[in-house]
């Protein structure tokens, strides 16, 4: 049997792999699901409530960081069982979506927010793994990679499921989703993580600089979001800068995490992220009610640069720790 320790670019692999395995839920709740929902009438309320309980158990995950690090068996590993855990309720959560009434959208997100209790699971069991099989600046190199994994994902669940939802339904996507998860499965129990004995999107300058001069022209001007290039360059130029912003705190709690309590460190770190996204898919609906778009646009803009103040006054020493003056 193949080991991770052993074979790096494997190593690689299986951790962007099981990366993507986790942006597929995610796009598919998030997109797939909520326009699926959108047509059939759905309020926005309801669908931004779904959405809240697939990130809800993400601001939580770091309760499972002492669980996975809390010991091992020798014959599977220290992290692989709990991968094996996480992808095997996944894959019953996932084919569960299927038997609930698409009407019943209380019970829908009840059942998102458990299949995504195990999808972080599997994430914390993955990051440990990693901290555990690389050092350094190996770390970060895969943790930029590892995320960029999750937009791939992020975007088969989103684009790819939603193909499959409008043109064959929605227990097809389902389908598909549990066939991935379930693949992904096979691969955690093909590898072992050591040796059996050692067990105990570029894009254009001028056009951002376009775009950026064209947005700064148009925010107060209500008609401009009902172009298409206006809306759609906004969401664009958003999540390149939320990605480029999450990278490098991923890789900083990658480089300060201890392999002994990887699960924990990491966990608690990345789960004080989510919780802003949680938050803010809660808000949705009261938002909607109560601002137009371009308003709550304009006021989560000034938002931002009043907390890129705290930037500068933390640094990560050379010995790894975070400082802060």
């Amino acid at each position: 049997m193949l080991t991770l320790a052993d074979h790096p670019r494997l190593r690689l692999v299986f951790l962007c792999l099981l990366y993507v395995g986790q942006g597929i839920p995610y796009g598919f709740v998030t997109v797939a699901l909520a326009a699926h929902l959108a047509a059939r009438g759905a309020a926005a309320a309801a669908i931004g409530g779904v959405i809240a309980m697939a990130v809800l158990p993400w601001s939580f995950k770091w309760a499972w960081g002492p669980v996975v690090d809390s010991g091992r068996l020798a014959w599977l590993g220290r992290r692989r069982p709990w991968l094996i855990v996480a992808q095997a309720m996944m894959i019953l959560t996932a084919a569960g979506i299927a038997l609930v009434p698409e009407t019943d959208i209380a019970l829908l997100g009840q059942v998102i927010l458990l299949h995504n209790v195990f999808v972080g699971l599997q994430d914390v069991a993955v990051d440990a793994l990693a901290v555990d099989q690389l050092e350094g600046a190996a770390r970060e190199r895969a943790s930029g990679m590892m995320f960029g994994s999750a937009y791939v994902g992020t975007f088969l669940g989103g684009a790819g499921l939603g193909i499959v939802t409008a043109r064959f339904g929605l227990p097809w996507a389902i389908a598909a989703l549990t066939t991935a998860q379930a693949a992904l499965l096979a691969l955690v129990l093909a590898v072992r993580e050591q040796p059996r004995s050692s067990h105990a999107a570029p894009a254009s300058g001028l056009g951002l600089l376009a775009l950026g001069r064209g947005l700064a022209r148009g925010m107060l001007a209500p008609q401009r979001w009902n172009r298409t290039d206006v809306v759609f360059g906004l969401a664009a130029a958003e999540t390149i800068c939320l990605a480029a912003t999450t990278v490098a705190f991923f890789s900083i709690f990658m480089r300060v995490a201890s392999p002994a309590v990887a699960a924990t460190q990491f966990t608690a770190s990345m789960a004080i992220m989510n919780l802003a996204t949680s938050a803010g898919s809660w808000l949705a609906g009261p938002i909607g009610a109560t601002l137009d778009t371009p308003t709550a646009f304009l006021i989560a803009g000034g938002v931002q640069p009043l907390l890129a103040l705290l930037v500068p006054v933390i640094e990560v020493s050379p010995g790894g720790r975070v400082a802060s003056d």
